[in-house]
């Protein structure tokens, strides 16, 4: 069946004008570049039975189909749930099921997921075999916390950024040596001439980190924010994306506003919320929506990000 015939199958035609949108555009694609292929990025939907939260992601999954009936695969890159890590069980199953249910039910697309900060369970004991990342594993079907997989002549590497704190609590943002030590070998044994998209919850680099919260007032005469909005190691990772000029751009979410920033031959994106401030209205600005990517076969791409009025 054709997705087209597809959409009009599951009832999803005819909804262009479910919602008003703006699109912020980010291009870099070669005049003469060949488009690969178009992925929608979701993140930070902070999914709960509240905040009419379920009819309101249903209508950003309807609304996505029916305008990019292309688009090939969704990343979803994390805090998927409203919150896991001081939730109960129950509480935490219920949030899961709610995603699965829709999921389910609006879209034909194959998910490729992230773990993000609120995704962890850590409501339970630490003798619980699904404590930690393991829940949220189970729930999205992923076999392994980070991966990498390819796709129409681009390579996708996506990372876990969320890792238990020097005091023993959740969480710090880096990526742990065992990690590390895998996304070398991975982009080593990526050909070279392959471009490499790279997917992370909490940003590699990000602008918006300087204006969240009192980054500027909370010492005077310095910006300072905690390495949970940011990757700690991101000099790190730059330096070894360095060795590696295939590593064309790195999306993620965690912030809820938008920004890019070029840094040494990577765009770094990060990509909005669909629940913005939780549900209630913009935050800084930023309205709920996503993200629509094309990727093009000389490493290039263009970023869009969909905003989406009165979801």
């Amino acid at each position: 069946m054709k997705r087209r015939d597809l959409l009009k199958f599951m009832g999803l035609a005819g909804l262009t004008t479910l919602v008003n949108t703006n699109s912020l555009a980010f291009p870099k694609s070669g005049v003469s570049a060949k488009k690969s292929l178009q992925v929608a990025q979701i993140t930070d939907i902070h999914l709960q039975p509240e905040e009419d939260a379920p009819r309101r992601l249903t209508n950003l999954l309807r609304h996505l189909h029916n305008n990019f009936p292309d688009v090939d695969f969704i990343l979803n890159t994390g805090d998927t749930i409203m919150d896991a890590l001081v939730a109960n069980r129950s509480r935490a199953d219920l949030q899961w099921k709610i995603w699965n249910d829709i999921i389910a039910k609006e879209t034909f697309l194959q998910i490729k997921n992230c773990i993000g900060n609120h995704d962890i369970w850590g409501g339970g004991s630490l003798s619980d075999p699904m404590y930690g990342k393991a829940l949220a594993m189970d729930a999205l079907n992923m076999e392994s916390r980070y991966y990498s997989f390819n796709k129409n002549g681009w390579h996708f590497i996506v990372l876990d950024s969320s890792q238990i704190n020097s005091n023993g609590e959740w969480y710090t943002a880096y990526l742990d040596e065992q990690q590390f030590d895998w996304l070398i070998d991975d982009l080593e044994k990526t050909p070279k001439h392959t471009p490499v998209l790279v997917a992370s919850h909490v940003p590699i680099l990000s602008a918006s980190t300087f204006f969240c919260g009192d980054s500027d007032r909370a010492e005077p005469g310095y910006w300072k924010f905690p390495q949970s909005w940011m990757h700690g190691d991101a000099r790190k990772i730059s330096s070894l994306f360095e060795k590696y000029p295939n590593v064309k751009l790195a999306v993620s979410g965690h912030m809820h506003m938008v920004d890019k920033v070029d840094y040494k031959g990577v765009s770094y994106l990060c990509n909005g919320s669909v629940c913005a401030k939780w549900w209630e209205g913009s935050y800084h600005g930023h309205k709920s929506g996503y993200a629509i990517i094309d990727l093009f076969d000389d490493g290039s791409f263009d970023s869009n990000y969909i905003e989406i009025e009165n979801l």
